[in-house]
């Protein structure tokens, strides 16, 4: 892993929002209903109880009206108390083993033994290699632009790719694809999409949302010029959840104005939209569960210390989510350095848009690129990799969502809630933050070994979800 000083003072973070270190102010009232939209009807899932499911058992039952009663057993004999202290024994252990298991499937993250209606594709290898990521020597975030040499961001085209020697990966948006470096570790994986047949409208509500949000943005002028024209491209986003940046004391929520909040609840409080999350983190979780492990017990942490921040799906382990709104969403390359570079991004596409003649999705160290039709997802380590999509037509939409959370955040929970600066006030603190950081490289190796590989899959997951049940 290629390394250089600690990253501060980074222009790549002039386009992260301020953040602010209260609870969000709730709106006064809730917000309009958007103008033509109307949420689609939600659907049975599976696995979700309904009154018509219930068992006999749980059902009403006639009572008695004159029951017999209660029995006054002697808290004096012997017998009695050593019940009570065999029933305190087995409620501890129940209590310390439903904590634990809260804690392996906390976000909603998925068990080994979850089903899976879909079979998962050969692993494609590829020659980039773990020990060519590029990181802050603390390996909390990824190199900036302006500490990497020969980066021109651009908007590339499928044929532009061709002649630069990427090659074109066939996937049917489906089937889950995981990418592999040199070495056998997963470092990308095309996450597919549920077999589920309501998927496809949830997938369509989604698109219309952020559709007619846009449009209500718009006509309401609640979107800033940064909103409008930043360095991924030039098309509407919307983002929330909670961040640290360059000169922050200690992480805090995200700060907009009222009017922006409006857009935002119509958002994170749509059905559709949460599923999607889900998904993304447990895609995750799945093929990534060392690293899934270190995010969880690491957020768990920061919002025990904090639980003012404001973590925006309960079935996801990420702490912000970027909506790009369109019209026509397609990403220049960039790579989001304030990320873990070893962390994992998904990513999923929506909209009326042919995937065959663009938004394809290409990661420039790994020399691919794939079609992302709408409603498939993929998970990539942004804040490692130089990424984007090829242009739509100009009669097409598209929209996508990506979650992330700020290497600081990683930062700043390893050297004890606290800023490196504070850190280093301390009695000691030069040698604690060295301890931390590690031997040059240490850190790195240490980053990489987070990383499964496929056939490792298996004792990983049993290893964070525990055995099959």
């Amino acid at each position: 892993m290629q390394e250089v000083g600690e990253d501060d003072g980074d222009p790549e973070w002039d386009d992260l929002e301020e953040v602010c270190s209260r609870p969000q102010t709730p709106l006064s009232r809730p917000p309009s209903p958007l103008p033509g939209f109307t949420s689609a009807p939600e659907l049975p899932i599976s696995g979700r109880s309904s009154p018509l499911s219930e068992p006999p058992d749980s059902r009403p039952t006639t009572l008695d009206p004159h029951p017999p009663p209660p029995a006054v057993a002697d808290p004096a004999h012997p017998t009695n108390a050593k019940k009570r202290h065999q029933k305190a024994g087995k409620s501890a252990r129940r209590k310390a083993k439903r904590q634990a298991e809260a804690k392996a499937h906390a976000f909603g993250a998925p068990a080994e033994s979850a089903s899976h209606s879909f079979t998962e594709q050969p692993p494609r290898q590829t020659a980039f290699t773990l020990r060519k990521l590029e990181a802050c020597a603390n390996a909390f975030t990824g190199l900036s632009k302006r500490t990497r040499t020969g980066h021109f961001p651009r908007i590339w085209t499928k044929q532009q790719l061709l002649d630069a020697g990427h090659e074109q990966i066939h996937w049917d948006g489906i089937d889950p694809m995981v990418l592999l470096d040199a070495d056998g570790y997963i470092v990308a994986v095309l996450l597919g999409r549920p077999r589920r047949p309501e998927w496809k409208l949830v997938i369509l509500e989604v698109a219309q949302l952020l559709e007619q949000l846009r449009k209500e943005g718009v006509r309401r002028e609640i979107f800033r010029s940064k909103d409008k024209s930043h360095r991924r491209g030039n098309f509407h986003v919307l983002f929330d959840g909670y961040s640290m940046g360059t000169g922050q004391k200690k992480p805090g929520n995200l700060r907009h104005t009222k009017k922006y909040r409006q857009l935002l609840h119509h958002l994170f409080h749509n059905h559709s939209v949460r599923r999607v999350a889900g998904f993304q983190s447990s895609g995750f979780a799945r093929f990534f569960p060392k690293l899934y492990a270190y995010y969880r017990d690491t957020i768990l942490g920061i919002e025990a210390n904090q639980p003012e921040l404001n973590h925006l799906f309960s079935n996801s382990v990420y702490t912000a989510a970027t909506f790009n709104v369109g019209p026509q969403s397609f990403t220049a390359e960039h790579r989001d350095s304030h990320n873990l570079p070893h962390g994992v991004c998904p990513i999923t596409a929506f909209g009326p848009f042919d995937a065959q003649l663009g938004g394809h999705l290409y990661i420039r160290q790994l020399k691919v690129f794939l079609e992302l039709p709408s409603g498939s997802s993929a998970a990539i380590l942004s804040g490692a990799f130089d990424h984007g999509n090829t242009p739509i037509q100009k009669n097409e939409s598209r929209y996508s969502m990506t979650q992330y959370c700020a290497g600081a955040l990683f930062r700043w929970a390893a050297y004890g809630y606290r800023t490196a600066k504070s850190l280093l006030a301390l009695p000691g603190g030069a040698k604690k933050k060295a301890e931390i950081d590690g031997a040059p490289g240490a850190r790195a190796a240490w980053a990489a070994g987070l990383l499964s590989k496929p056939e490792e899959l298996v004792a990983d997951r049993r290893a964070v979800f525990g055995p099959k049940k």
